[in-house]
């Protein structure tokens, strides 16, 4: 088995630890407190192993400034709908970037809009579609459901699509490390401004009482690098990459029954192998 192949699973394996730990974080913090200090901490982290940060050319760091405020209110959308759903539903939905991904590469890099692609996307709506319908759910329950979570998180998934397509033109002259650490800089600052602007005062004294928020740097950190390792591996294959990606689908929704006892799992785990073949018809 390749080297990146490896990486890629490490990378899967990871971040649903990630999600799982700011979701487990939020619940005993406020949401831009939780996201400020996990930024912190792992720029901290990425600080000490990337002796090279500072190389970085001024105008891709000006780029990376710019990227990230786009992160931020990915993050910030993501973190919040990630606080009021279920982990399990979480992850489908957040597959819906692989769609939005696939329409901008339409639409800017007038990539060829095929069959295989039309049939994948159908596959992958389908699937998020059919993981939150529940047709036996009372009417008061309907009354009381809120979307906005749901809209937020589409909206932070459309804005990681984006993101994702502006780091492959600033890899290119960059490292891992300073692209992490220059990511995780401009973040944390941003972070900390709406703090201010909000007069929320930060309490470092959470990185101690709230141990999800250590535990989310480290993945988060330990996620990115595998990642980007990956990606910077001649022989990786982005077609087997984005769907060993979608493995933490179903991660997300095992631990979404272990640590939230979450129900319908074995609804949302069928739906999940359908999004996954989607993504398969897309990519491969």
């Amino acid at each position: 088995m390749d080297i990146w192949i490896i990486f890629i699973i490490i990378y899967t394996i990871l971040v649903s630890f990630f999600e799982t730990s700011r979701k487990k974080a939020a619940e005993k913090s406020s949401i831009f407190s939780v996201l400020y200090l996990v930024t912190l901490i792992a720029l901290i982290l990425s600080v000490f192993i990337s002796p090279d940060f500072y190389q970085a050319p001024l105008s891709a760091v000006i780029s990376i400034g710019a990227k990230s405020i786009i992160v931020v209110f990915a993050w910030f959308f993501g973190l919040y709908a990630l606080s009021k759903l279920p982990i399990s539903t979480y992850s489908i939905v957040h597959s819906s970037r692989i769609v939005f991904a696939v329409i901008l590469s339409v639409i800017i890099f007038s990539e060829p809009l095929s069959t295989e692609k039309i049939i994948g996307i159908i596959l992958i709506i389908a699937g998020i579609v059919l993981a939150n319908y529940n047709p036996k759910e009372k009417k008061k329950k309907k009354k009381a459901y809120s979307y906005l979570p749901i809209i937020l998180l589409l909206v932070a998934c459309v804005l990681t699509a984006v993101s994702e397509i502006l780091d492959k033109a600033l890899m290119r002259e960059l490292s891992v490390g300073q692209m992490q650490t220059w990511f995780l800089f401009f973040s944390a600052i941003y972070f900390r401004i709406i703090l201010l602007i909000k007069r929320e005062k930060v309490n470092y004294k959470l990185i101690t009482t709230n141990y999800w928020i250590p535990l989310s740097s480290v993945f988060l950190v330990s996620a990115d690098r595998f990642l980007f390792y990956a990606n910077k591996d001649p022989g990786s294959e982005v077609s087997i990459m984005v769907l060993f990606k979608q493995l933490s689908v179903i991660l997300l929704i095992i631990m979404g029954k272990i640590f939230f006892k979450e129900k319908n799992i074995v609804k949302k785990l069928l739906c999940s192998l359908l999004i996954i073949a989607g993504v398969a018809v897309l990519f491969i």
